[in-house]
């Protein structure tokens, strides 16, 4: 199973990193209609061919941590010998 986030929604197109760097417009509606910006979503091909969407919340979660994490540690103090 593969995974893409949603970066942004235009119109009836979402837009979708598949790898950093690597984007691709689909039709919205072959999302899931809870698919929010940013949201991982777990992309299944099943025997038929036929392609399924599903928002994986935990993946989205792990994300949407990370990156307060990351934006926590910027918004800290610079150490004393800090110079620009």
């Amino acid at each position: 199973m593969d995974r893409l986030v949603v970066d942004a929604f235009e119109g009836d197109l979402a837009r979708v990193e598949l790898a950093p760097g690597r984007v691709l417009d689909l039709p919205r509606a072959w999302l899931p209609r809870a698919a929010r910006e940013g949201d991982h979503v777990a992309v299944e091909v099943v025997s038929d061919g036929t392609v399924r969407f599903a928002v994986d919340a935990e993946a989205t979660a792990n994300a949407r941590r990370g990156a307060g994490d990351l934006l926590d540690s910027v918004a800290e103090e610079p150490p004393d010998d800090f110079r620009i």
